[in-house]
């Protein structure tokens, strides 16, 4: 029953089209995410998305670069089907994204928590 709500809502947003640039969980702005956020200046990290690893029982993986020459690469978790799908939603073409997570890229490759995920910023 979950793996059908899962593709049904992953459906849902597809038919939205992502009219919008910003694609996150909540429906508040940008201000009242910062809250959750452990660090908010230093939790964001752009880049392009490489590869969505989607499971079912545990959070799904989202692994992104820096640049398209760059050979380190950066992975973070969520849960949200919303965020999974703007992630697959910037692999089609040269997509560039901001993603806020729960460490930021300023340490190792592993992100946290991924938080939000805006598109084309």
């Amino acid at each position: 029953m979950k793996k059908n709500r899962l593709f049904l809502t992953i459906a849902t947003v597809a038919l939205m089209g992502l009219s919008t640039s910003w694609a996150h969980a909540q429906e508040d702005d940008v201000t009242d995410l910062s809250d959750t956020a452990l660090n908010w200046q230093n939790s964001r990290c752009y880049g392009h998305v490489i590869q969505v690893k989607a499971n079912q029982h545990v959070p799904s993986r989202i692994y992104f670069r820096e640049s398209s020459t760059s050979s380190r690469y950066y992975y973070g978790d969520t849960e949200d089907p919303v965020l999974i799908n703007a992630a697959l939603h910037s692999l089609n073409g040269p997509t560039f994204v901001r993603i806020y997570s729960q460490f930021g890229c300023g340490g190792g490759t592993y992100v946290g928590g991924i938080y939000s995920i805006r598109v084309n910023p």
